[in-house]
């Protein structure tokens, strides 16, 4: 008997990937799937699907080199994070060219965003206190003169955990 699965409240490349970088691959190819319905010709969900087959068909492609990590440190929040060359690669190709390493901070709920920039590969920055809410999303990527941003890999920290 098929699990029945609750339709799924968020339809975005970003909850996509959340899913996918959680192992719910189920979960991140439905989403994947209504996008390209929706997007068509959307280098993101192209780039979201192939990431998934490929971790699909290779355990150690989810043992990824790329992580972003948000944990309270004391009374300061702090965002860890690492990005290997291949990620920086593939967000090249799906960017369509140069970006700037950078670290975006989403917070819920008002959907606050700021973007930091990155100089190093790895590392780890406060996250400014503007940004404090229940639920923290991160993500480390590329971000083109244009402000078009790709992630390489995501985070959240919710007031639960």
């Amino acid at each position: 008997m098929a699990e029945k699965r609750e339709p799924l409240p968020f339809t975005t490349p970003t909850i996509a990937r959340l899913y996918m970088l959680q192992g719910k691959l189920d979960e991140a190819e439905a989403i994947y799937r209504a996008l390209a319905k929706e997007r068509e010709g959307d280098p993101r969900i192209a780039e979201g699907l192939a990431e998934l087959a490929r971790r699909r068909q290779s355990p150690e492609v989810a043992g990824s080199e790329d992580a972003v990590e948000l944990r309270v440190k004391g009374e300061a929040l702090e965002c860890s994070y690492r990005v290997s060359e291949a990620g920086r690669r593939r967000a090249t190709l799906v960017l369509g060219g140069e970006g700037a390493l950078t670290l975006r901070l989403c917070a819920f709920p008002g959907a606050k965003q700021e973007d930091l920039p990155l100089a190093e590969a790895s590392g780890a920055i406060a996250v400014p206190a503007s940004l404090r809410a229940p639920v923290i999303a991160a993500a480390v990527g590329l971000r083109d003169v244009s402000g078009r941003f790709v992630a390489i890999t995501h985070g959240a920290l919710s007031a639960a955990t």
